[in-house]
């Protein structure tokens, strides 16, 4: 009869040897040259979350591997929210570590928060039980540790450095992957030209210093696409860039993948912020399309309008005037006035004209004395106070006369959001006079408003008003602007009148949030 008794040390050394073989084992089936090992991976480390039917997260990791591989070499990346993207890719520099311990990564996003919390959940991959029966030899520098900036053990430099556009970057370089994670934070840093060249002017400064010369690493965009000058529209006709967008809503209507998304869902908040305004915020945020295509739309033809005789004699619920001052040369004083029916609004009258302001004065105390507005506004931005302030002094008897005390308003929305929040409400709800009822102002206002979206830049006098005066309307249709977070690291919170069913897939996912 065998021997069947072992020692404790050759016990010990099987266990090693079985958990070698399985290592193997593991490492073959999630290599990086097989079609499908990164998602084979996931499947095998996070099976509860990256099932067979989530075909988007399957092509995703299809395109990481890809790059691992060397095939892709720029990409761009536009993924709905909550999809699980910034999870796939926190696990794929863990995966590719596994294989190439001597890679390094570079990883930026909108601010140092969400860039430590990224970089947290790659060290919590690493030091996993379930990553350290794969890659048993991947360990991590206890004397490079920190959170933003960490190294393999027994390598030279920084396995993984990120930061926020406002971080600092210097002194690291990355050999494998420069990514830019979510480089936007919301739509009003979107609409800045002025910030959209500062991440720009960053991407390409992180590119050209941080990443070491001659080592062929990849470059990465992902993105919510907000607009044409966004860091993907930037590239996207570039022949280098390879473009990946994942909307929720195929073009026939159907889901892009049912088990992330349902297509019921999808519609129901279509249809919920098309009816609000927002079909521009539902277009970047779920179809990947920039919210600039929403403004091409805002022509001639697309305005709804009305004769002076269909509200003849029908009391207005309220009359509202609203004062745009021009600060500049080219600039036009935008005045409208309103009356409003419910939800619609009849833009009765204007004081349009780049004229000096005192030649302005009574041309808007007549229509102000013709409409005899309920509230009047003076925007105060600009030199607008002390416009208003000079006005209101000048002719307090009349305004008395009226019981008119106009407010003077400082805009704490930027121009453009407050232009994007309004667009819906102007093309949906807004009437202008017909063409043969319009007096001089009228006609050069309806111009410059029809014009907007077709200029880079100006054209934004009429529109921009127009915002300011539906803001001061009846709130039935108005979007709380509200910020939740740590109070520096601000996300931009767009809260509409019924609450947006969302799908929660992947709490570890920092995304621009629709409550």
């Amino acid at each position: 009869m065998a021997d069947l008794t072992f020692t404790q040390g050759e016990l010990e050394r099987e266990k090693i040897r079985r958990a070698k073989q399985k290592c193997d084992e593991y490492q073959t089936e999630f290599s990086p040259y097989k079609e499908f090992g990164f998602w084979n991976f996931l499947q095998y480390y996070a099976p509860e979350f990256y099932t067979d039917e989530k075909i988007p997260l399957r092509d995703l990791s299809e395109i990481l591997r890809k790059v691992t591989i060397g095939e892709l070499k720029k990409v761009l990346i536009s993924f709905f929210p909550r999809a699980g993207k910034s999870r796939t890719t926190s696990m794929w520099i863990a995966w590719w570590l596994g294989y190439d311990p001597a890679g390094s990564f570079m990883r930026n996003c909108y601010n140092d928060t969400l860039a430590m919390d990224m970089s947290k959940a790659v060290l919590d991959i690493l030091k996993s039980q379930s990553y350290k029966d794969v890659f048993p030899e991947v360990k991590l520098d206890p004397h490079a540790s920190a959170k933003m900036s960490w190294q393999l053990d027994d390598t030279g430099i920084a396995t993984y450095f990120g930061a926020g556009m406002n971080g600092t970057i210097t002194g690291k370089g990355c050999n494998r992957a420069a990514i830019f994670d979510d480089p936007i934070k919301n739509p009003e840093e979107a609409m800045s030209e002025a910030y959209l060249e500062k991440i720009d002017t960053f991407i390409e400064y992180a590119l050209t210093t941080r990443v070491e010369i001659g080592s062929d690493c990849a470059e990465i965009i992902i993105q919510t696409r907000w607009c044409d000058l966004d860091p993907i529209g930037r590239r996207e006709n570039d022949e280098e860039w390879h473009k990946f967008i994942f909307p929720v809503l195929n073009e026939d209507g159907t889901s892009i993948c049912e088990a992330m998304f349902p297509a019921e869902k999808a519609i129901k908040i279509r249809d919920r912020w098309i009816a609000n305004g927002k079909k521009w915020m539902y277009d970047a945020l779920y179809q990947g399309i920039p919210s600039d295509a929403e403004f091409s739309k805002l022509n001639i033809k697309s305005m709804k309008r009305f004769s002076m005789n269909d509200i003849r004699g029908k009391e207005p619920d309220e009359v509202i005037g609203w004062c745009d001052y021009a600060n500049k040369g080219t600039d036009n004083l935008s005045a409208p006035f309103c009356y409003r029916y419910g939800n619609r609004k009849y833009i009765v009258g204007v004081v349009f004209s780049d004229k000096d302001s005192k030649e302005l004065e009574e041309p808007l105390l007549e229509k102000i004395i013709r409409f005899k507005p309920d509230e009047l506004t003076f925007e105060s931005n600009q030199g607008g106070r002390e416009f208003a302030d000079k006005f209101t002094e000048k002719y307090k008897y009349a305004l008395e006369a009226l019981g008119l005390e106009p407010i003077v308003k400082y805009a704490t929305v930027n121009k453009e959001i407050r232009i994007m929040l309004k667009i819906g409400e102007i093309k949906n709800d807004c009437y202008f006079l017909e063409d043969n009822e319009q007096d001089n102002d009228y006609k050069r206002f309806f111009i410059n408003l029809t014009a907007y979206g077709k200029y880079k830049y100006g054209k934004d006098d009429a529109i921009d008003s127009i915002a300011g005066l539906l803001s001061a309307t009846s709130d039935l249709y108005d979007v709380e602007v509200d910020y939740f977070g740590e109070e520096k690291d601000k996300i931009l919170d767009i809260k509409q009148s019924e609450t947006v069913d969302e799908t929660e897939t992947d709490e570890d996912d920092s995304e621009f949030m629709c409550f």
